[in-house]
């Protein structure tokens, strides 16, 4: 009898162990990481998840994240105009994660006002200049910097003083809807006149 006893202690033991064993090899772990792009800057907003749940976050405006998985799951990155990367769990308690911009997405879509649209309906309504326009003139406001730069966009300057506004204008004063007025975004913020090109 006090050998079956022991028997069944020991037995109960060994299961007990394997059973912690095997609980702790499939727990969730802290991971963290930062993102960046292939320039890296880091990159606030990509959504972070795991392949195949609803369990996710995004990062920080330093690009850092935190999520818990468990080893051997899939971790999703994803963002607007860069190819999705997927990285799998083995040990790591760190991830560093570099976004490639993916160059077919960004020529699709365009960001309109406060919306998008796909870059074929626009028929060239939209029109974007880079800093390398402005780069080595002598311009005291981004306004006088467009003049001539892009096609169909006339600019009326009121008069010859450097700090005064202009008016916008799109194909000429014939044009169809709110006389033909541009408007201006830089970095995303309207109002052009004044910003200087630095």
């Amino acid at each position: 009898m006090n050998f079956l006893f022991n028997l069944f202690k020991s037995t109960l033991a060994v299961v007990l162990m394997v059973l912690i064993c095997s609980e702790s090899l499939n727990a969730q772990s802290l991971i963290t990481g930062k993102v960046i792009d292939d320039g890296q800057i880091p990159l606030p907003g990509v959504i972070v998840r795991i392949k195949g749940s609803t369990q996710g976050t995004s990062t920080d405006s330093n690009g850092n994240f935190s999520i818990k998985a468990t080893r051997g799951e899939i971790i999703e990155f994803k963002f607007i105009g860069y190819n999705t990367q997927e990285i799998t769990l083995d040990r790591q308690t760190s991830l560093n994660v570099q976004m490639v911009a993916d160059s077919k997405a960004l020529d699709e879509v365009i960001v309109v006002g406060y919306g998008t649209q796909k870059k074929a309906n626009l028929t060239g309504a939209v029109d974007q200049v880079g800093s390398e326009y402005f780069e080595d003139r002598p311009l005291n406001n981004i306004t006088r910097g467009l003049q001539g730069v892009i096609p169909n966009l006339n600019i009326k300057m009121t008069d010859g003083k450097p700090t005064r506004g202009a008016t916008y204008n799109i194909r000429g004063i014939t044009s169809i809807g709110s006389g033909g007025s541009a408007l201006v975004l830089v970095d995303g913020v309207p109002g052009a006149e004044y910003t200087k090109p630095e």
